[in-house]
């Protein structure tokens, strides 16, 4: 008899706690203190784009290998992890000051968090021979970037609100949108 396996993934919740968070804010009390909050969450932002390009670059080649070469798949996971799991740490540390900013973060949050589960995953799927392992966590590295794709969507709206988008802006989206080479 087939045994199936029912992969259990996040649903929309989080994204519709996101959504119910930016329309919360639209009808804030203090606008000042959300346009601060926003503007230093974006300074924030900016200060961990670094590790945002390190991962992306670490993701590139891991793909790159088509995983058919475990040693180099490994090397950079291993090179990579360190820095994601002190950044995944940060991340969950820092505290927005606004809801909107809040529910931002926490879709910021999950990407890294499921970042660090694909790496799992590929290195036991390698370890034990599963190439379903190594597909799910081949998945969740591709999935990172759509992530982070979709909370600067959502991040967007917020600095038009606050008319924080443009190029003599203090704040920039510091989440690169475009699309990945993987």
């Amino acid at each position: 008899m087939l045994k199936t396996r029912t992969v259990t993934r996040p649903g929309p919740s989080i994204w519709c706690a996101a959504l119910a968070l930016m329309l919360h804010t639209a009808c804030t009390q203090n606008p000042a203190a959300d346009r601060l909050a926003l503007e230093e969450y974006l300074l924030k932002l900016k200060t961990w784009s670094h590790v945002e390009a390190e991962a992306a670059g670490a993701i590139e080649r891991i793909i790159a290998t088509q995983f058919v070469d475990d040693d180099e798949v490994h090397r950079q996971i291993a090179e990579s992890r360190p820095r994601v799991r002190s950044h995944l740490l940060d991340v969950q540390a820092y505290v927005p000051r606004s809801d909107a900013v809040r529910g931002v973060h926490a879709q910021y949050t999950l990407a890294w968090r499921r970042l660090m589960v694909a790496y799992d995953r590929i290195e036991r799927g390698l370890a034990e021979g599963r190439q379903d392992e190594v597909a799910a966590g081949r998945s969740g590295l591709v999935s990172w970037r759509r992530d982070l794709r979709r909370m600067a969507d959502n991040l967007r709206p917020l600095m038009e609100r606050y008319d924080l988008i443009g190029a003599g802006s203090k704040g920039g989206l510091p989440v690169e949108t475009g699309r990945p080479s993987f």
